[in-house]
């Protein structure tokens, strides 16, 4: 891990003794020109929902589990006694429901989530206090969720931080200080995957945000893209 990147992201060593080969993937663009919505995103998402419904039509429940990211990430949340949300929002829209959200940087992320099933969170670099950094939960830290909800983070739950606090948590989702609103310009998405997912997938992942980013704010800037490998 070079300078630049202790800049921006690092992770404590309990992360790599619990998790050997999990990867955290982390996207930093600037200078988004966000909206509420965006004729090309839109045609690109419906395009997306089409494509999923297409592949994985007449996929019983029992056959999404059993994908490989999403049956990676289920063997996880299984340890906390959950489930997987974004298989629940893969099978949504292969139902037939649409992706929706309040700004065009949100859609930009969900359809990656769906597209490649990985757990994605968005921040607004303007509340960070970086480096982000990646450690286990130790069960006693409290943060505020994006609901507004006072939570404390689950004994041995993979969590990011910043100097100010928890800022996501596999389990318990993103906090509310950080969260992305209409007005955000400066964004960093940060990827959670268990190790059996690969790091080159992690990375397509956050090339696919970046490409949805651009279709509706072209003039936006990527200044970090990385993916890490807890080892």
């Amino acid at each position: 891990m070079n300078k630049t990147d202790e800049k921006i992201f690092a992770f404590y060593h309990q992360w790599a003794e619990k998790y050997p080969k999990a990867k955290a993937g982390i996207l930093l663009v600037t200078d988004i020109q966000n909206s509420g919505s965006h004729a090309e995103l839109d045609k690109l998402k419906i395009q997306l929902e089409t494509s999923l419904r297409e592949q994985f039509k007449g996929f019983s429940r029992e056959n999404l589990n059993d994908l490989p990211v999403i049956r990676a990430y289920n063997d996880y949340y299984k340890n906390f006694g959950k489930t997987y949300h974004v298989r629940v929002q893969v099978e949504s829209v292969v139902n037939g429901k649409s992706l929706s959200s309040a700004s065009a940087v949100l859609t930009a992320m969900f359809m990656a989530e769906v597209k490649n099933m990985l757990l994605t969170a968005g921040h607004d670099c303007n509340t960070l206090d970086l480096p982000v950094r990646i450690t286990i939960g130790a069960g006693t830290e409290i943060f505020t969720d994006i609901r507004g909800a006072e939570k404390k983070v689950v004994a041995d739950d993979m969590i990011m931080t910043d100097a100010k606090g928890v800022i996501s948590s596999i389990i318990l989702g993103p906090d509310s200080r950080t969260k992305l609103t209409p007005s955000v310009k400066d964004v960093l998405f940060a990827v959670y995957a268990p190790a059996e997912v690969e790091k080159a997938f992690v990375h397509s992942h956050l090339v696919d945000i970046q490409n949805y980013v651009k279709t509706f704010s072209p003039d936006a800037k990527t200044k970090f893209l990385e993916v890490f490998e807890a080892c």
